[in-house]
């Protein structure tokens, strides 16, 4: 994902522990293998980005990214990931158009 996530609204929609699906919050910090996220009762979440799906909020859209694709140094993230395009995804029926980025 060719964009900075700190600022971004975030949440969880894929992960191996359902207990963390449905987790959602603001992105305060990033590192090259963790997203900090600031829930909106103020506690501070550092999720591993692999074995994860996030959705970003964009503005009006939304993209999920798997945490797989995005494990880079932020810097790093933006130079390797220059090559991923936005594909739009439908969810349920009526659902708003998300997006989620795959290598091209």
């Amino acid at each position: 994902m060719q964009h900075e996530l700190i600022g971004l609204s975030v949440r969880i929609v894929g992960s191996a522990d359902r207990k963390q699906v449905g987790m959602r919050g603001k992105v305060v910090d990033e590192t090259k293998n963790m997203l900090v996220m600031e829930k909106d009762d103020g506690k501070t979440l550092r999720m591993a980005k692999v074995g994860r799906t996030f959705r970003f909020s964009l503005g009006k859209e939304k993209c999920d990214v798997e945490g797989a694709k995005i494990a880079f140094d932020p810097v790093e993230r933006v130079k390797k990931c220059a090559g991923m395009r936005a594909k739009v995804v439908r969810g349920n029926a009526g659902a708003k158009k998300q997006r989620s980025w795959k290598e091209s």
